[in-house]
């Protein structure tokens, strides 16, 4: 994770059959954890692109997702916490699937956990992307 006392300069990637699991998981947490240093919403802007077609499909438009970031109570924490510790990841019988958990840290403690699922997706333009289908607030 980027350190929010000196954030590099704004990053703007986009889904790539390149990126692991993992990579998209950190992508995602980085541009969250700094949206309120970035311009315009960047941050959830590009988590969003990471979210997979049928995730997009039940959250709503960009617009919606940012409601859910910054109103939920459940996915606030996801905005500007102090650092984020990731779990191993775990990966479904044929590798299509994995989750992954994820403790958000804020005034030096967890305050909250969340376990990311992602797919790899299979319909063009994203064939061979992992994207985020779903993440769920456990603690």
């Amino acid at each position: 994770m980027t350190n929010r006392n000196h954030p590099t300069e704004p990053f703007d990637p986009f889904p790539s059959s390149s990126l692991k699991p993992v990579d998209v998981v950190r992508l995602q947490l980085d541009a969250l954890q700094n949206d309120d240093l970035l311009p315009e919403n960047l941050g959830i802007r590009m988590a969003y692109r990471f979210a997979s077609p049928n995730n997009k499909a039940a959250i709503g438009t960009h617009e919606d997702f940012k409601v859910l970031i910054r109103h939920n109570p459940a996915y606030q924490p996801m905005i500007g916490f102090e650092r984020a510790e990731l779990g191993t990841i775990t990966y479904s019988v044929f590798g299509e699937q994995a989750r992954q958990r994820v403790w958000l840290h804020h005034a030096g403690r967890a305050t909250a956990v969340y376990c990311y699922v992602l797919s790899k997706q299979t319909i063009a333009p994203l064939i061979g992307c992992w994207m985020v289908d779903a993440v769920i607030r456990e603690a």
